[in-house]
């Protein structure tokens, strides 16, 4: 199979799908909007594809103009990377881009297959018209849209050929010695159903909900209390990854932790990069913060680390903590999930669909520093609570979440409802 992907900018997130399509012996293409200093880490060589001569003569005059989301590609470069590739597939991310709108109309153009891929839920909160609108949009094109985030599926319903595929990460232990005629028995309900891959026996602890013994609590605050049957002696490592931009809430963490670091000896790694406009003082901002929480001994502030590398960064830790708000996915939860850590998000985060409350992680209200502080007792109060959910997350990781999985759905999705 040949694939394309064509993106505003590569994202880590693609890793283990572009590398699960090599695996396979599927050739891949990465097109990507022009600015390639941020396409790092790709496990195949990245496309730019120009500005338009207009794009660039607003930006001469413009410097301003945000490239990203509203230039307009040259369409001629585009049209010869798609012609002179021959694609079985085309994922072009966020639609409504005009370098998206353009790759639309160039494989119209072409008759070569496409999907839209978006980080909006599958099961989201969308108005009457523009429900509508999408399910008609999808439909005259013959395509599809495709997102790795699930959103709330008992109070909401899909919309029209919108498809679950979920982000992928390898975990240590490896989910393809499930026999492959078991794995193509998978019906097409389970583009957008929930059974895992693993025969359930495999994993007998996992449960959409805790067992009564493992049942979560919570006290006035919200705060999610387990029973625990030991203390921690020594401190707890907390990581957290993210750069250095306000939705982030690096601010939050810091002060849940300065909230209970009397209680719980802990410690917290902040990995995050500065490129961008603006994130360079912003770090400097958030090093000053810590300074003024009297925290400077505990917290402590590292550059951002080549992928490979980051993937190992995550064993030295005992907890990783996502306090965004308003996170469309945030693969790095899964990422940590697969090393074996225990995660928390917020519950406006994407990534909340990842964690099974008081299994392998807890979820804090968005914003609550209280929520937050006690959601990160819950997880570390116990070593060995910490070290069973920790081996949960990457059961987890392994049985919803691996590139195995992530290639059979898409099989599916080609040979189902694209042709």
């Amino acid at each position: 199979m040949r694939i394309v992907f064509v993106l505003p900018r590569y994202h880590t997130n693609l890793h283990h799908w572009i590398s699960k399509h090599l695996e396979e012996g599927d050739e891949v293409k990465v097109l990507v909007y022009h600015n390639v200093k941020r396409n790092v880490n790709c496990p195949v060589p990245v496309d730019p594809v120009p500005w338009s001569r207009l794009t660039s003569w607003i930006r001469r005059r413009k410097p301003d103009f945000s490239v990203l989301r509203y230039g307009i590609p040259d369409r001629r470069v585009l049209k010869e990377h798609l012609r002179g590739f021959q694609p079985d597939l085309i994922v072009i991310r966020d639609p409504a881009r005009f370098f998206s709108i353009a790759t639309i109309l160039t494989a119209l153009r072409l008759r070569l297959p496409f999907v839209l891929y978006t980080q909006a839920p599958l099961h989201g909160s969308y108005g009457r018209v523009k429900r509508l609108f999408l399910s008609a949009l999808v439909t005259l094109l013959h395509t599809a849209m495709i997102s790795p985030v699930r959103g709330n599926r008992l109070e909401r319903k899909s919309l029209k050929r919108f498809f679950y595929l979920p982000f992928s990460v390898k975990t240590e232990v490896k989910a393809g010695d499930l026999p492959a005629e078991q794995l193509n028995q998978q019906p097409l309900g389970d583009i957008q159903a929930e059974q895992p891959v693993l025969p359930a026996d495999r994993h007998p602890d996992l449960h959409p909900n805790p067992r009564p013994e493992q049942a979560a609590a919570t006290d006035s605050t919200g705060s999610v209390k387990l029973p625990g049957s030991g203390e921690r002696t020594g401190e707890a490592k907390i990581l957290m990854i993210g750069k250095y931009i306000p939705r982030k809430n690096h601010r939050l963490l810091i002060d849940a932790a300065a909230l209970i670091e009397n209680r719980l000896p802990l410690t917290v790694t902040m990995i995050g990069g500065i490129t961008g406009r603006g994130l360079a003082e912003r770090k400097e901002l958030i090093r000053e913060y810590i300074r003024e929480k009297g925290m400077g001994g505990r917290i402590e502030q590292r550059e951002v680390l080549p992928y490979r590398e980051l993937q190992k960064a995550y064993d030295e830790f005992d907890l990783f903590v996502l306090p965004s708000r308003d996170e469309e996915v945030g693969v790095t939860v899964l990422e940590a999930m697969a090393r074996g850590l225990p995660v928390i998000c917020s519950d406006t985060a994407g990534a909340a669909d990842f964690i099974r409350e008081g299994v392998n992680g807890a979820v804090f209200r968005s914003d609550d520093v209280e929520s937050l502080a006690g959601a990160i007792e819950c997880c570390l109060g116990d070593p060995e609570r910490t070290r069973r959910m920790g081996r949960k997350s990457r059961w987890i990781a392994e049985a919803y979440h691996s590139p195995e999985r992530y290639h059979l759905r898409l099989k599916l999705l080609i040979e189902k409802v694209l042709r």
